[in-house]
């Protein structure tokens, strides 16, 4: 049985609305981060009040390619989201907020290379289709069910984050593993059921509690495919083709 994994830790994390710093050797990147100038405030205020926290996470990523702790195409290899002309439109005015706010804080224009509306899109594009909700379960629970329920109940969620392994995993709304993290932001697979050798991996990318229709929408919508998974197909079959996979035998469709 595929009992547990430790996963590798997150590439950048935001916290209870707060940019956390992993390494940086940067005092300037550390006091844009931390102590916001004029315009770096008045873009956080902004996201906040209009609850984006996606943007935060690319400020997030753009201190940690500004002090060398990532490299500026780190996440070049996740799959982007499809953006519509309103969406860009959007991320250009937080773009220019952001721009500005670095330009405040003394970065010069080569330490800025990098970043361009297009390299912002991409990151947000990216961050808003692989970014995980972190949730933190409370005490220690011998049965990951019971943890789940308890996280969901409580709505404990402490903040997203973007994993780089755990971006790979595909979606199946009856998933076999699901991903939790315990008394920190380090995600660990959990297995759901006994799991077979060779037999691959799969996590739920939402709530497998919802109906057939909303999951479908929400997946072909949110991530931009047409899940296919057995549990969403299957429930879509007629009542004749469940009689030929049962063998003539009359079964409820």
């Amino acid at each position: 049985m595929y009992r547990s994994k430790s996963l590798l830790s997150c590439i950048f994390v935001l916290v209870h609305q707060m940019v956390t710093h992993r390494k940086s050797q940067s005092p300037v990147v550390l006091q844009f981060c931390y102590q916001h100038r004029p315009r770096g405030l008045l873009l956080d205020k902004s996201l906040l009040i209009r609850g984006l926290k996606y943007p935060l996470l690319a400020k997030r990523l753009d201190c940690m390619v500004i002090s060398g702790a990532t490299s500026a195409e780190s996440l070049d290899i996740l799959q982007p989201e499809r953006l519509s002309a309103e969406m860009i439109s959007q991320m250009e005015e937080e773009f220019s907020l952001l721009r500005g706010a670095l330009e405040d804080s003394g970065m010069t224009d080569k330490q800025l290379t990098f970043l361009n509306i297009e390299w912002y899109a991409g990151v947000l594009a990216r961050i808003r289709i692989n970014a995980f909700r972190i949730e933190l379960a409370g005490g220690s629970y011998e049965d990951l069910l019971a943890s789940a329920i308890a996280s969901v109940e409580s709505e404990a969620a402490v903040g997203n984050a973007v994993y780089m392994l755990p971006s790979f995993y595909n979606h199946d709304c009856d998933p076999n593993t699901h991903i939790i993290w315990l008394q920190n932001v380090e995600a660990r697979l959990k297995a759901l059921r006994e799991i077979e050798a060779g037999e691959e991996l799969r996590i739920c990318y939402i709530d497998a509690s919802m109906d057939r229709d909303a999951r479908r929408n929400l997946l072909l919508n949110g991530f931009g495919f047409e899940c296919r998974c057995p549990r969403l197909v299957v429930k879509q079959l007629t009542v004749y083709q469940w009689r030929l996979i049962s063998g003539g035998r009359a079964v409820d469709g």
